[in-house]
């Protein structure tokens, strides 16, 4: 289990705020294990003062974080003796909101402005950002899916993004919505959430997301 977000911290006697990643590795007769892992870069010389707002990962692609500013990194799993971020150039100075780790490794980030990156690897392993075009420019807050051509965006202003394997388009079912929508997540394409101010929609097998009273 993985949190992230930002701490308060004295840096050259300076309270400052700066990445927070947290791992639980189990529980013990205290409660939850959480170990705090560091993500400033080796040469930094200190914390970094970033904001990381999500985190998500497989088997397949590792861990991603990502948070204000575009700032994205990257790493192969958690290790006790030290976990290594590596930082993932993203090409958006945009704040990232949202991070979801396709099956087939490639990765989604999704923020402000409408930003919409996709992570993909190259030939040597590598993993290069292609910024990916959408038809929003509001915020996007969070990110979900079950292919790596059936993918989900929500955000503000009732926003309901899909992606086919080709484009993103928006989803019908977001016609009439105002709301802002915060989170999405699902068992399957046919058990898929949406919650937001005031508002929670359900997909079920046979309908496009219709909302709960």
């Amino acid at each position: 289990m993985w949190a992230v977000g930002t701490s308060m911290v004295r840096v050259k006697s300076v309270d400052e705020r700066v990445a927070s990643v947290l791992h639980c590795d189990g529980w013990g007769d205290a409660g939850p294990n959480w170990q705090a892992s560091d993500t400033s870069v080796a040469d930094a010389g200190s914390p970094e003062q970033i904001s990381f707002n999500a985190i998500h990962g497989n088997a397949s692609s590792g861990v991603w974080i990502v948070g204000n500013g575009g700032k994205t990194r990257y790493s192969a799993g958690w290790k006790a003796d030290g976990t290594a971020w590596t930082p993932v150039n993203s090409r958006s100075s945009k704040n990232l909101n949202a991070v979801w780790c396709s099956p087939d490794a490639d990765v989604w980030a999704a923020g402000e402005g409408g930003s919409m990156v996709r992570f993909t690897r190259e030939g040597g392993g590598e993993y290069a950002a292609l910024t990916v075009d959408v038809p929003t420019t509001g915020v996007l807050r969070a990110l979900w899916g079950f292919a790596p051509d059936d993918v989900w965006a929500v955000g503000d202003a009732g926003t309901i993004l899909h992606w086919d394997g080709k484009a993103w388009t928006t989803d019908g079912s977001s016609q009439g919505l105002t709301e802002d929508l915060f989170a999405i997540w699902g068992s399957s394409k046919d058990d898929l959430w949406i919650a937001g101010q005031n508002v929670l929609l359900h997909k079920g097998s046979a309908s496009l997301p219709t909302e709960i009273q």
